[in-house]
């Protein structure tokens, strides 16, 4: 049986969903069978899947769990973004004194 990634999941969960509520009896009966296709791809039932997707689904949608990993990665990104803004900073200040040194500005730096 194979575990069906997030993308797949998605889709699948987006198909049940247009099942559910199309006016078209014809969408409703097209997303439905994309959706055994699926299931059936992953070797599983359609309840089967959808057992499987609400599961990951239930774990993921912690709110503690979000904040956190959402905290971590702004923590991340802003810990990234100063490493590589103090990086430039000093590219820009070694070039300004070889500039100033090959003026003969200033000798002593």
């Amino acid at each position: 049986m194979n575990s069906p990634n997030s993308e797949t999941q998605k889709r699948f969960s987006n198909l049940l969903e247009l099942a559910k509520r199309s006016k078209f009896k014809g969408e409703r009966n097209n997303a439905l069978s994309a959706a055994r296709r699926i299931a059936k791809k992953h070797g599983m039932t359609i309840k089967e899947f959808e057992k499987g997707t609400s599961k990951i689904k239930d774990t993921n949608s912690r709110p503690w769990s979000n904040k956190s990993r959402q905290k971590k990665e702004n923590i991340a990104n802003e810990l990234f973004k100063n490493i590589n803004d103090s990086y430039y900073e000093k590219e820009r200040w070694q070039r300004a004194v070889n500039s100033a040194k090959a003026r003969g500005l200033d000798e002593n730096i």
